[in-house]
């Protein structure tokens, strides 16, 4: 079965809010046992200027993490 999620800055904050959410999308994803799974919207913002990584970059992270699931 293949499944599109739309996670919307995936793993983009740690407030308790946004694990929150985190918790439950991956308990969704791994309930569905999907063989495949494209992620849509992993970061939809722009990182503000300074030392922190690019969009490219955290849209990996966010994805290397979805993977773990």
């Amino acid at each position: 079965m293949a499944v599109s999620v739309c996670a919307f800055n995936l793993y983009d904050t740690d407030t308790p809010a946004a694990m929150k959410r985190f918790a439950r999308l991956e308990t969704q994803v791994r309930g569905l046992d999907a063989d495949v799974l494209a992620v849509r919207e992993v970061v939809a913002r722009e990182p503000s200027p300074g030392n922190e990584p690019g969009k490219r970059e955290l849209a990996t992270a966010g994805v290397r993490w979805a993977a773990k699931l």
